[in-house]
């Protein structure tokens, strides 16, 4: 068939664009789709191979009227709902091997990323978190404050957390949901424990199982020293019935109840229609031994195999730097589905990368911690905690 061919080709080009063990921050600029001629060559070539086969993108793009994109930042941009109204994917649906789903809106109406191949998924994920999270190159036991693979296997979270479990996460790692809830007893044993035998940890989960995490430790009246290279990933923020704790609230809550300093705390920036992830630079930049301030540690830097650009959203032009408009994400490891996404999501342009403000007004909520929400208190609770200020992770 015409479009495996040329599904094949391109895969395993762009493959050999995410293996590189050398790739670290400082070492973004060397690397070959960092050049804009180099990404933009590889970036037009799948928007045509999209454009040919994803019937829905054909015609997105016929009644745009959008002339032939001569550069990565005019190919156009389909909005995240669209996986909502629409199958948008480049092969037969016969071939569709993994599907991850968004959660529902209010409406309770969810999108859907198809798969026929999820290599690419997980080599990008792989590279970018090595990159991001374990420049130090250590194998840490991982606690997971997240269900396991088989109790959401449509989460692409998950399916991202299982594929970093496998490749880097030391003996005795784990998930801590047991019964549709978050497991507070087995994780206090296993942070105690730690504190015993000195051994870092490395924790990852939605901020809203932190918070959580952190109202039980506060009703124990418990803290915890966790030895020093311990490290936490949080992601996605929290909608609906809310009261508000501002970001660096909740990352010193964090570093009081757990003993892990902001340095040591990254944000983790994805969502279920993308194939690659944006990380903090705080970590990263701090164990090679840059000393920035903490406010310059939020900011998010992208993998080479992708462009962010945040625009006006009455213009679709790009912002200066230091101004807000929505983010839009090029990501070349979006093969199956389309390369160019717009979020409806507010970001801030920074010289270099880009920080997340949240949600656009009037944006339906959803996100793997709204599922998390409903796991743990169940969907009459309004006793929900949001974190201004750090949304991520759509999945």
């Amino acid at each position: 068939m015409k479009w495996e061919k040329e599904f094949s080709t391109l895969r395993a080009e762009i493959l050999g664009h995410l293996d590189d063990p050398r790739l670290t921050l400082s070492r973004v600029a060397l690397h070959p789709l960092a050049d804009d001629s180099c990404f933009t060559d590889v970036a037009l070539r799948i928007y045509e191979f999209q454009k040919r086969h994803n019937s829905f993108y054909r015609r997105y793009v016929e009644l745009t009227g959008t002339p032939k994109p001569q550069s990565w930042r005019e190919i156009p941009a389909v909005w995240t709902n669209a996986f909502k109204r629409a199958r948008v994917a480049t092969f037969p649906k016969g071939r569709t091997i993994a599907c991850f789903r968004t959660s529902g809106t209010t409406e309770g109406e969810g999108g859907v990323h198809e798969f026929c191949d999820l290599e690419l998924y997980r080599r990008a994920a792989l590279s970018f978190f090595r990159t991001a999270l374990l420049p130090d190159d250590v194998r840490q036991k991982m606690l997971f404050l997240s269900p396991p693979p088989a109790d959401a296997p449509h989460s692409s979270l998950i399916f991202m957390f299982e594929s970093v479990r496998k490749a880097f996460g030391a003996t005795g790692s784990r998930y801590f949901f047991r019964n549709d809830a978050l497991d507070t007893n087995a994780l206090c044993r296993s942070l105690s424990n730690a504190c015993r035998t000195g051994e870092p940890l490395f924790l990852l989960g939605t901020a809203f199982a932190f918070a959580y995490l952190l109202q039980d430790l506060d009703k124990r009246q418990l803290r915890f020293q966790l030895p020093p290279g311990s490290r936490i990933m949080e992601t996605g923020g929290f909608k609906g019935r809310v009261k508000e704790i501002p970001r660096d609230e909740f990352y010193f809550q964090l570093q009081h109840a757990l003993g892990i300093p902001r340095s040591h705390i990254v944000n983790e920036y994805g969502m279920t229609e993308l194939s690659s992830q944006f990380y903090d630079c705080g970590l990263a930049l701090t164990l090679a031994g840059r000393r920035i301030p903490a406010s310059a540690m939020s900011v998010k830097v992208c993998p080479p195999w992708t462009r962010v650009l945040i625009v006006d959203p009455e213009t679709g032009r790009e912002v200066q730097v230091g101004a807000q408009g929505l983010i839009r994400i090029y990501d070349l490891a979006n093969l199956g589905s389309v390369v160019a996404i717009q979020t409806e999501d507010i970001g801030v342009r920074r010289r270099d990368g880009f920080e997340i403000l949240g949600r656009a007004p009037l944006a339906p909520p959803r996100g793997c911690s709204l599922d998390a929400e409903r796991l743990i208190l169940g969907e009459s609770s309004h006793e929900t905690i949001a974190i201004r200020k750090s949304r991520s992770r759509t999945s």
